[in-house]
């Protein structure tokens, strides 16, 4: 996975984020500067790449799991919206706080 650097006009390799096998979902969240992974394990498992540090970090689980998830950016409400594909009646947020609201 690559992404594009503004300052400089090109394309940098991303370091892969680690524990996570079978990543569904990406999607980049406005409101915290950064991107989200929705990774399989036995449940969505939830990675962070902030954009001011560099890293990856791990905000937690959510319910929202599966190969047919879906994940939309809302910065109206700064918060990111997770469905879940094989069950379509799971969702969670996760807003511009590190929290996650089943």
């Amino acid at each position: 996975m690559a992404r594009r650097v503004k300052k400089c006009n090109q394309w940098e390799k991303l370091r892969p984020a680690k524990p996570g096998r079978n990543t569904m979902v990406y999607q980049y969240f406005t409101a915290r500067s950064g991107l989200l992974s929705l990774a399989r394990q036995p449940v969505g498992t939830l990675r962070f790449f902030s954009d001011g540090k560099q890293e990856w970090s791990s905000p937690g689980e959510i319910a929202v799991q599966g190969y047919h998830s879906l994940a939309r950016n809302n910065p109206f409400r700064q918060e990111v919206l997770f469905v879940g594909g094989c069950d379509p009646n799971v969702f969670s947020f996760v807003q511009r706080q590190p929290a996650i609201e089943l």
